[in-house]
């Protein structure tokens, strides 16, 4: 009996965090926030041709992660576009994983969140 293969993403950019030299690579980003500067992120996502997911729970959200079918750069330029207040005021955590770890696949577990100024 074969056991599962975690699936293989090859369009992640890579970055460091600040407090480590490893490679990690960044398998999405998840957006926090008030509707209107979600709403105003969705639209620049959707103009943009970015895959998300929006999530009204406990907190409303928007979640960008793999595969995507656009350059690494392009979802990289959101995130950062999105932190920096171009969309409102929204929280933006960014889901990284360690470029080593992810060499045979990406476990849920293997996920890190972090803030957009830990990493470079």
């Amino acid at each position: 009996m074969q056991a599962d293969t975690p699936p293989r993403f090859d369009n992640l950019a890579q970055v460091e965090r600040i407090d480590s030299s490893s490679p990690s690579l960044v398998f999405g980003f998840q957006a926090y926030g008030e509707e209107g500067d979600l709403h105003r992120l969705e639209k620049a996502l959707k103009a943009a041709r970015i895959e998300f997911q929006r999530f009204d729970y406990h907190t409303r959200s928007v979640v960008v992660s793999p595969p995507y079918s656009v350059a690494a750069s392009m979802v990289t330029n959101m995130w950062k576009k999105a932190a920096s207040g171009e969309f409102g005021t929204l929280r933006v955590d960014i889901l990284l994983v360690d470029k080593d770890a992810a060499a045979d696949g990406v476990e849920i577990d293997e996920l890190e969140v972090v803030r957009p100024d830990e990493i470079r």
